[in-house]
């Protein structure tokens, strides 16, 4: 969700309304919702522990993928960024130049499969995906099931 902030010395913020003269607006100026959201998103970062439930599940993903048996796609995981290349042959891309047309036909192939079990992933196969806090075990076995 958007949202902006201005920051600067007293002497040019007193300036601006309602203190000063100067009226400033801006479409996401004051939205509860995203304020809202950012405030829930510290909170949990402060409170929860996100960055070892985040590891624990690309463990999760990792050991799907590994014990999936006739899979047509290799992994590449960083953190919770994670990248299913649907190409056995020739070394993963680091480029996306060098991303093989087989590996693109084979992403295209499947992600309409991927809607239909409930599994938004970016649109291109020169996208990454994200696990995230809301995301549980299941939801990678699922996912890993799917893809």
């Amino acid at each position: 969700m958007p949202v902006g902030a201005v920051a600067g010395r007293g002497e040019i913020l007193d300036r601006l309304a309602p203190l000063g003269k100067t009226y400033q607006a801006g479409t996401m100026a004051g939205n509860p919702v995203a304020l809202a959201a950012g405030i829930a998103t510290l909170k949990e970062l402060r409170t929860g522990d996100p960055y070892r439930h985040l590891s624990a599940l690309g463990a999760v993903l990792d050991s799907a993928v590994e014990s999936k048996k006739d899979r047509a796609f290799r992994l590449v995981r960083v953190g919770s960024l994670f990248w299913p290349y649907y190409s056995l042959t020739g070394p993963i891309p680091t480029q996306a130049e060098k991303i093989a047309p087989d590996a693109v036909a084979g992403f295209k192939s499947r992600y309409g499969g991927w809607l239909d079990a409930g599994f938004y992933l970016p649109p291109s196969a020169y996208e990454v995906g994200f696990l995230s806090v809301a995301h549980s075990p299941d939801d990678v076995e699922r996912l890993v099931r799917a893809l």
